[in-house]
């Protein structure tokens, strides 16, 4: 065989390599689904086998938006982020007959230029979208990418070839989400609860800002002036705050310092069924038993998306803390008993 022969062999084997993996690989763009109340965000994101993809990309969708239920276009304004990982992303109006309110919302600040652009990768989002459904409505809407302007265009501003489009559908429900503050019985005046979440809809926001108002009740020996509750200003690098108790309650209340750097350093995850909204340290006066409930006074409290905007339809539930003899104490007790009991049958 000669030397031009095998590199005709050589160059043939490579092309049925590349049209091989050329024909393998796919790369699809396509928007979220999920449950979710009537507001909250989505993400445009990128399914591909070709990982790692272009280091930087520029978007352009045209979305068209088709709904089901009580919900119909004109209830849907999306709202649509100018800018993801500091690479721009535009947006062409809807096309005219979908009759949705569209807008555009600030990108984070500073993104655009001090964002370090990432490869990216299978699932990785290219664009943020919020949306908000008039409150009370249910149902789904569809989100399609309309192929006659949707494109992404590479670091080189040269558009990607072979890309499908996908659709991701939102389901709009009413099942409430309920803030609670974990019960707990414990044999120590002094610990922690942590107030939680507890919801059928997962996940559900990414970052979040929480206000409360607790109202404190007691029983048994311990009254509200035993009760110290302290409150910690982060969790997770989501900011929370507190309002005053009510001056009935009697309450000691103090802040204790948030996790050392938590709200520069965390990153914020999705909010699931039983995730901690906040932490609460209390101290009840050593010696008392009984409990002491935590009402959130629906007046004061309330959650806030990762966009500050409040989150409509929050159930507000109690959560209570017993506090019971060491066991030891109780197996004093019982030997006292016994002892008293042997007295008794002598006589």
């Amino acid at each position: 065989m000669t030397t031009q022969t095998r590199s005709f062999l050589y160059m043939c084997a490579v092309a049925l390599i590349l049209t091989a993996r050329t024909a393998s690989a796919f790369i699809t763009i396509t928007s979220e689904t999920k449950t979710t109340p009537s507001s909250g965000g989505f993400d445009v994101f990128v399914q591909t086998d070709e990982s790692p993809l272009i280091s930087s990309f520029n978007l352009t969708v045209a979305p068209v938006v088709t709904t089901s239920g009580d919900i119909v276009p004109a209830d849907v304004a999306l709202n649509f982020n100018t800018a993801n990982n500091g690479n721009p992303v535009t947006q062409p109006d809807l096309l005219p007959g979908d009759d949705v309110t569209e807008v555009a919302f600030p990108a984070v600040s500073g993104a655009a230029a001090t964002a370090t652009p990432a490869a990216l990768f299978d699932g990785a989002g290219l664009m943020s979208v919020l949306f908000d459904v008039t409150p009370g409505k249910q149902g789904t809407f569809t989100v399609d990418l309309n192929p006659t302007v949707t494109q992404l265009f590479d670091d080189r501003f040269t558009a990607v070839p072979n890309v499908t489009l996908g659709s991701g559908t939102i389901t709009v429900q009413a099942e409430p989400l309920t803030i609670a503050p974990e019960s707990k019985t414990t044999a120590a005046s002094s610990g922690t609860f942590d107030v939680v979440v507890q919801t059928k809809l997962t996940p559900m926001i990414s970052s979040y800002n929480l206000t409360v108002e607790p109202v404190v009740t007691t029983t048994g020996d311990i009254t509200p002036a035993d009760v110290t509750l302290s409150f910690n200003t982060a969790n997770n690098g989501n900011s929370v705050t507190h309002a005053d108790l009510l001056p009935s309650d009697d309450v000691t209340e103090v802040a204790f310092p948030a996790v050392s750097g938590a709200s520069a350093t965390a990153t914020p995850a999705p909010l699931f069924d039983g995730a901690g909204l906040m932490s609460v340290a209390y101290d009840v006066t050593p010696g008392k038993l009984g409990s002491f409930s935590v009402d959130l006074n629906p007046n004061v409290t309330q959650l806030f998306d990762d966009s500050f905007r409040a989150i409509p339809g929050v159930d507000l539930a109690r959560g209570t803390v017993t506090i019971v003899p060491e066991p030891a104490t109780l197996s004093l007790l019982a030997v006292g008993a016994l002892a008293a009991l042997r007295r008794r049958r002598r006589r």
